[in-house]
Formats: structure tokens, C-alpha cells, sequence
């Protein structure tokens, strides 16, 4: 007797148990189906999403929740957690909801930001929000109170010594809020706060653990020296197991809370700058992850770590992988999606009206205006301070090279082709120090421009790669997922059946002479500018 939908498909537990029973029996892959599904959950800064994959990588139900970042003052940005996980367990209830029936969730796989995590005492209290990333609360005399130097940190943790990362985050509590420092609270990440609401013991990872500039890249764990050099016990911090580890199943009460079935399998999750690029089918070295969104990152995968104090200078960044004995490496990124955003709201009034009226995304407009003709103008998009390899907040942007003909269409070719010509400078570095880049695989709301890809293509002189599913923070949680719970035997064959290319953007060779110029004047502008920034 076999378990069937509409008369056609083998449910996968008949399947799997045939495949079994008789080693050498072939099944068409168009006669079966895999009947339940795994949820993909990415927490981040600015919303959550809640995504059920089949095992071939299609998505049969999504849901989505936006929220807002806190600004308590200039350079103080705050996420408050109470709103992060009340909308994770809303999008996890709405999407189990909608594929109990058919194809009931197996497993959870959880994604979240890094470097934020948020002390809660015994009962279960938030004591403080999340501070994020992008605050730029500082510590004076850092130094001093973790009793290292900063090249001494960097050669523990893999991680420039800066105010973004969680270590500069606890000195500053220590500092400003000693009765939170010294209450015995527990730090988690969101991930691991999530954890606690399904009823599992939470337990941090090599990845999410290595954004906090508290991690020892050598020992694969909490670093003893760093935490006792700061009068913290390395037990206010969760124990550290392998991201694709099952850490718990959820049990019946809660399970009926969040429309599950009791049984459900939690594995330990990641970082989502781990879990986008495996969505994005980055797992291996020669390959990148560009993601595009209100910063725009470049990562890379390495066996091995190399670090100095050149490395430390231009702000290369090493962690953990989700994969062990693997690593990933990124610049340090300042510029991204919020250039072309500042953009818009300045400038672009009449765009936004007319994509008002035809209720299309504004940007949309804005980008196919651009002229398919080079342009002279040259953008540094230093909006935010420079990153790799120059690390300077005091850097500013700038327009150069404009003229009485210049039109808007040039400005906002000049914003992308400077954007891209950042990332071109750590994948450049990428391949002087680790080894040859291949592809860029891309994901992200530029993906949808298929001018943007072309003009990131012909500047990288790589083929551009995007993927036909787009959420790929989403999509990586629950490839680690299926791979961890056994589903899969390894990485390569989970990615090789979950992810699909969509499109494939070869760089235009007659375009190389006039980008390989732009480019060569473009790295001139940050020495050229530098002087007067810092006036």
C-alpha cells in the first residue's frame, strides 16, 4: 500500500523505505515527491522571513514581517528584541499553517544577524536591546580594557579591532550599564532567543560566535583570554555546538501553539553571512557571494586563515564557516543599496510619482533610464565612511568629472559603476592573497536589474550569477538543515538539488578598455580626496 498525492506521487517515507529494501530499484525523479518540507527562518535587522522548501529546493510558502531599528541617539541604533522574536514565531506560525496539510514541516533551520546579542536574566527578562552592527558607540581605551593590542585580537578572533562588533558592545555595557555587566545574565543571539521560545535549549555556533569578536579561530570556541581579560565567565555566553547540529525536537504543547506537528527537528543555525552564500550555492573557494542590500557584501570561502597585520589594516575580515574547518572572508563594507537609496529620495521625485501611479517599484524607473553610453562621471560612494582596504569613517563621497551635458540617467550609472568598482577592489585583494574567483554569485533587490548585473559583469570581468530563488539567507538555513538532519549526505549534493541559476551575465569584452581605465582612475580617488575629508 502506498501513501499518494492525487494518485501520482510516492510519499518519501514509502520512498525511502523501498529504496532501501531493493539497492538496486531506479525511481524517475517525476514519479515521487518528498511530502514534507523544511522551514527556513532569517532574522535581520530591519524584518524576518519564514520560507517552506521542499527538498528540491522550491518554496511553497513564505511570509514576511518588517519592523523598525530603534535610533536613541546619533550613532546609537538598537534593535528591540521583544519585536525581532514575536515576528519570528508570527511568520513561522502563518507559513506552518499553510503547508500542514500537504506538506508538513520536518525541520527548522535558523538564520539571524551577526555581532547582536541581547542579556536576558533567569526568567527569561531582556534586560537591553540588541545593539546592532551599524551602531558606532565607542569605547575609549580599548587597548586598555581588553589588555591586548588590536593586532593581538585580530590574530584571536580574525576581526579588526572597530565599535561594530560584539566585544565593543559588552565593554561599552560594562561601562555604561555595570548592574546589566554584572548581573549574571546570559547573552544570546536572536537565533538563540528564538531557540528558548520553541522550547529547546539554545546553543550558539562557530559562525554566529565568530561575529562576535570573542570567538578563537584556533580552538573553535569561546576565547578563554579575551573573556577572562574582561571579568566576564565564558558561561554568560551559550555553549558552542556545529551549526548543522540537531540540538532539539519541539514538543507537543508548544508544537500545537505554532501549528507544528510534535517531533519537529531544530538544528543549531548560522550566521547570515554564512547561510547567504550556501543560499547563494557559495561553499566552496573560487567562488563569491555578493549580496546587495543596505550594505553591499563580498565573501568568499577559504580552508585556511591567513592573518597579519597587513590583512588587519585594510579591514579583511576571517570567521567560521558553517562548515567545519572552512572559513569565510569578507571586507569591510560600507557602501551599498542605501548610495542608491539616498539617491532616490533626494533627486528622483518625479520617478517615484510616476511609479506611484503605475504602482511599479520606483527604482525600477530609475534604472532603466540608464544609458546604455559610457559616461565620464566618476562617483565615490563614501557615504558612509570607506571600507577595504581603507578603512577611514572620515571619508566622503563625491561626484567628478561632470559637465553642462550630464543628465540624471549618467549620475545613477556613475552611483552603480561606483559601487561596483568598491567590490571589485576586495575581490581583486580576494584573489592576490586566497586564489582565483571564478564566478559571483549574486542575490539581493539590485539582482532584479538586469543593467545593474550587466554593468557589475563588465567592471569584474566575471560571469554574474543569480538564482531563481532570491532569498538567500532563507534558502542557505534550510540547505544546512536538510544536510544536518541527514536528508542529504553532504553539502554539495544538498546545494546541487536546492538551488537553480536563473541568469548568467557574461562580461562585454569591448568593454573592458573603458572599465580597466575608469577603474585605475577610480582607486586615485580616495588619496585624492583624503585631505580634504580630513580637514
Amino acid at each position: 500500500a502506498f501513501s499518494v498525492h492525487d494518485n501520482r506521487y510516492f510519499s518519501s517515507y514509502i520512498y525511502k523505505n523501498i529504496e532501501k529494501s531493493i539497492p538496486n530499484i531506479e525511481f524517475k525523479k517525476e514519479y515521487w515527491r518528498l511530502d514534507l518540507s523544511i522551514l527556513g527562518i532569517d532574522m535581520g535587522t530591519t524584518g524576518t522571513k519564514a520560507i517552506a522548501f521542499d527538498y528540491d529546493g522550491k518554496i511553497l510558502s513564505g511570509n514576511y514581517i518588517e519592523y523598525d531599528t530603534v535610533f536613541v541617539k546619533e550613532g546609537f541604533i538598537e534593535i528591540e528584541p521583544q519585536v525581532v522574536i514575536k515576528s519570528a514565531l508570527n511568520v513561522l506560525k502563518k507559513v506552518a499553517s499553510e503547508v500542514s496539510k500537504k506538506d508538513p514541516i520536518k525541520a527548522i533551520g535558523i538564520s539571524c544577524l551577526g555581532a547582536v546579542v541581547v542579556p536576558i536574566d533567569n526568567n527569561g527578562k531582556y534586560l537591553h536591546n540588541g545593539i546592532t552592527f551599524m551602531d558606532s558607540r565607542t569605547v575609549e581605551r580599548f587597548e586598555e580594557k581588553t589588555g591586548m593590542d588590536g593586532f593581538e585580537v585580530y590574530s584571536i578572533t580574525g576581526i579588526p579591532p572597530n565599535p561594530f562588533f560584539t566585544l565593543s558592545k559588552i565593554l561599552w555595557l560594562k561601562e555604561n550599564k555595570p548592574g546589566i555587566f554584572n548581573s549574571g545574565a546570559t547573552f544570546y543571539s536572536f537565533k538563540e532567543l528564538l531557540h528558548i521560545k520553541l522550547g529547546i535549549e539554545p546553543k550558539s555556533d562557530p559562525s554566529i560566535a565568530s561575529s562576535t569578536m570573542m570567538f578563537d579561530l584556533n580552538n573553535n570556541n569561546w576565547s578563554d583570554k579575551i573573556f577572562k581579560n574582561i571579568g566576564l565567565g565564558i558561561d554568560r555566553f551559550p555553549e558552542i555546538v556545529e551549526s548543522g547540529e540537531i540540538i532539539g525536537e519541539i514538543e507537543q504543547i508548544k508544537a500545537n501553539e505554532l501549528n507544528l506537528e510534535k517531533g519537529v527537528k531544530v538544528i543549531a543555525g548560522a550566521v547570515d553571512t554564512a547561510t547567504c552564500p550556501l543560499g547563494a550555492g557559495v561553499y566552496k573557494p573560487g567562488l563569491v557571494s555578493n549580496t546587495i542590500g543596505t550594505f553591499e557584501e563580498a565573501v568568499t570561502i577559504s580552508d585556511k586563515i591567513k592573518i597579519d597585520r597587513d590583512m588587519m589594516e585594510k579591514g579583511i575580515i576571517y570567521s567560521k564557516h558553517l562548515l567545519p574547518n572552512k572559513y569565510l572572508v569578507q571586507g569591510f563594507p560600507t557602501t551599498g543599496g542605501h548610495v542608491l537609496k539616498w539617491f532616490k529620495n533626494q533627486f528622483c521625485e518625479l520617478e517615484e510619482d510616476a511609479a506611484e501611479k503605475k504602482e511599479i517599484d520606483p527604482y525600477d524607473i530609475i534604472l532603466d533610464k540608464i544609458d546604455v553610453t559610457d559616461t565620464d562621471i566618476l562617483f565615490l560612494p563614501h557615504l558612509s565612511g570607506s571600507g577595504t582596504p581603507n578603512i577611514d569613517e572620515n571619508s566622503r563621497g563625491a561626484f567628478l568629472k561632470i559637465s553642462a551635458g550630464s543628465t540624471k540617467a549618467d549620475f545613477t550609472k556613475a552611483i552603480i559603476e561606483g559601487l561596483n568598482f568598491e567590490i571589485k577592489i576586495a575581490i581583486d585583494y580576494f584573489e592576490e592573497e586566497i586564489g582565483k574567483i571564478n564566478e559571483i554569485h549574486v542575490t539581493g533587490g539590485a539582482v532584479k536589474s538586469d543593467k545593474w548585473m550587466q554593468i557589475k559583469s563588465d567592471i569584474l570581468d566575471k560571469d554574474i550569477i543569480s538564482f531563481e530563488v532570491n532569498e538567500a539567507g532563507v534558502l542557505g538555513a534550510a540547505i544546512l538543515t536538510a544536510y544536518g538532519t541527514g536528508e542529504y549526505k553532504n553539502i554539495d549534493e544538498a546545494e546541487k538539488n536546492m538551488t537553480r541559476t536563473k541568469k548568467i551575465f557574461k562580461p562585454d569584452k569591448n568593454k573592458s578598455g573603458y572599465y580597466n581605465q575608469k577603474y585605475s582612475s577610480y582607486k586615485k580617488l580616495y588619496d585624492i580626496l583624503k585631505e580634504i575629508n580630513n580637514s
